[in-house]
């Protein structure tokens, strides 16, 4: 998700154009019918060739009741037919997804054999360093202190939900540790070494102790599959758990 931008005094609007780029969706917006990779945000073509749409804070992708959990006063855009119900919505990418060796649109190859092509990541990214977190390592360890390139990061999981985000862990000129992740009631909390405040860890906000009121900044992160994200981030590092 991305904050659109100005354009002579007013926000672009986009659509799908029907093009592919690494198998990936191709946005044209209205007003300069320049092209755009929904992956990187960026205009691969046309007349603002080379400009980078800036990630919406606080997007993830998750389950509705987990979003609900976290954002409660949520507005939903409606897709239902006139009747309520869901008429005529069928999904036409569930063989896709159900078959683990089809990868991509035109039959892609696995650029690298590290991790299966299918294998969801959460792809994140902190200046020119892409690092991917696989869903099967995180189920293992659902709370990671690391480090993308210059940006030191704590990335978490919620299994139930298969929910992964990630924050930097800078806060006032300082860098926290996290550590205790723990499920209360419905609310997943963990903990910083530093102070010893509870925070909601999907959300980056601390609920109590000395930082209470404080908000981690959310790093960009993209939750895709492993070829999808290889292809356009070939320089990436895979975090293992320790």
């Amino acid at each position: 998700m991305y904050v659109r931008p100005q354009h002579e005094g007013k926000p672009l609007t986009f659509g799908v154009s029907g093009m592919l780029w690494k198998d990936s969706l191709i946005m044209y917006d209205r007003q300069t019918r320049s092209l755009w990779s929904h992956v990187t945000g960026r205009a691969v073509k046309g007349p603002l060739q080379g400009t980078v749409l800036a990630v919406y804070p606080t997007s993830m992708q998750t389950t509705w009741a987990q979003w609900r959990r976290l954002h409660p006063e949520t507005l939903v855009l409606s897709k239902r037919g006139p009747g309520g119900g869901l008429e005529g919505m069928t999904d036409v990418y569930e063989d896709y997804f159900q078959s683990e060796t089809r990868l991509g649109i035109f039959g892609t190859k696995n650029p690298d054999g590290s991790l299966p092509g299918k294998e969801y990541v959460l792809g994140v990214s902190a200046g020119t360093a892409r690092s991917a977190y696989p869903f099967r390592h995180l189920s293992v360890q659902p709370l990671v202190n690391d480090q993308v390139g210059t940006e030191p990061v704590v990335v978490v999981f919620a299994k139930e939900s298969a929910t992964a985000t990630a924050f930097s862990r800078r806060l006032e000129g300082k860098t926290l540790e996290f550590r205790q992740l723990r499920l209360e009631g419905e609310d997943l909390l963990m903990t910083d070494a530093q102070t010893g405040s509870t925070w909601r860890a999907l959300a980056g906000v601390a609920v109590a102790g000395r930082l209470k009121g404080q908000r981690l900044s959310q790093v960009p992160g993209t939750m895709a599959f492993w070829f999808a994200w290889k292809q356009i981030h070939r320089q990436t590092a895979i975090w293992k758990p320790t």
